[in-house]
This record gives structure tokens, sequence and C-alpha cells, in this order.
């Protein structure tokens, strides 16, 4: 299993290609949109994909640029499975708020679940597929180790029936059972993150670099590579 984990530079350079176009709309809602500016200036600057690298660099320039870089980033077309873009944009409007506890929880060493819950809190409707990017891209350490993206290509690829990481995630697994994931994935989530890193510290890899081959596995082909 270990050579199909990347590299970190391959998980650095990990992305897709984007449009800027596709957020003129929530641009068009915002009353104060400088931030969501200053984040579409570095799309427009990559004359290809925008990589997890260039969101890391964004946030650790600006911090107060973490939510709207990592929605930027995280959903490429504008809007959530299913069509809804609004709530990224209330995100985009709110995303002081984001900074506010992102502040809170750098250094709290607070458990993985209740720190994503409390991001979960501040947008109806962003949930932790979106909240777990910006916890990850603003380098946050919860009390089961660094924050990790999970959505649903991770968890499909943990809990397949024949998946090749059941020795590698059993608390997971068991948590998440084997349908209604949504309902259970924040639950899930300090778990989760715990054990990526021992799975990383195993192989002799970073915690990213799991989660990384745990989406890869699972995502259809496509943009992101």
């Amino acid at each position: 299993m270990n050579a199909d984990i990347p590299a970190d530079k391959d998980v650095l350079s990990f992305g897709s290609a984007h449009n800027p176009a596709v957020w003129e709309k929530h641009r068009s809602l915002l009353s104060d949109p400088p931030g969501l500016d200053a984040v579409l200036q570095v799309i427009r600057s990559k004359a290809g994909k925008v990589s997890r690298g260039d969101i890391f660099h964004i946030v650790d320039a600006n911090s107060k640029l973490a939510a709207i870089a990592a929605i930027v980033w995280g959903f490429p077309r504008g809007s959530r499975p299913g069509g809804d873009w609004k709530s990224f944009a209330h995100a985009f409007e709110v995303s002081s708020q984001f900074v506010v506890l992102l502040e809170e929880l750098r250094g709290s060493l607070v458990p993985g679940s209740e720190g994503i819950a409390r991001l979960n809190e501040i947008v109806a409707g962003v949930g932790y597929a979106t909240t777990t990017k910006i916890a990850y891209f603003s380098r946050i350490v919860f009390r089961e180790g660094p924050a990790l993206i999970l959505d649903s290509n991770v968890i499909k690829a943990i809990t397949a029936p024949n998946s090749r990481w059941t020795a590698n995630f059993p608390r997971t697994r068991a948590i998440l059972g084997s349908s209604n994931f949504n309902s259970k994935a924040l639950t899930s989530y300090g778990v989760y993150i715990e054990e990526a890193a021992r799975c990383a510290a195993r192989m002799g890899a970073l915690p990213h670099s799991v989660e990384l081959a745990l989406f890869r596995e699972a995502v259809r082909p496509g943009s992101w590579s």
C-alpha cells in the first residue's frame, strides 16, 4: 500500500482547473467583496489548475481568507452537489466569523468532532465536507491530530465492503456503518483523523497523504489531479 501513498509534494500539487466566472453570482450578493476578489485574483493568475499548495499560500499570507479560499478550491463549480450555491455566498459574507472561531481553535486542542461541529454552526448548509477543508487549510490541530479533509469520497473509500483500508480505520468504519454516512460523519471525525495519523506514521508519511490516497481511490475520473 505504501506505493499508493502520495508524497507530500504530490499532495501540495493536487488540485483542479478553476473558472473564476462561476463565482460572479456569489460576488453580486456580497456587501464587501474584497476577500473573494483577492482569492479570485490568485485563481486568475494560474494558467492551469489551482493546487492545495496555492491555497496554503493564500491562507498562510492572510488567515482572514481561509474560509473563502478553501470553498473556492474545494468546489470549482461554485456550488455544492445538488446545485445549492447561496450558502457559499453567505459563508463569504460572514467569513469573519470563521476567522474568529479558527483563531479560538488554533492551539486549543479541542476534540476534532467538537471543533468541526462549531464550524458547522456558522452557516446553515455549510457542513463537514466544507468545514473540514477550512480547518485543514488553516492548519488546525485537534486533540486527535491535524485537521484533514473528510468528504463523501474519503468516506466511500473507508467504508467500501472490500476496502483495503479496513485494518487502518476500524473505529471509523464502525462509527460510519454501512449507510446514512452524512448523519454519522461528524461523530466519526476525531477518530478518522486519529486513525489517519497513525496509519501515516506506520507508512512514514504525513496524514494528509493518507487522506488524499483515500480521496483518489474513490473519486470519479475527472478534473482533479
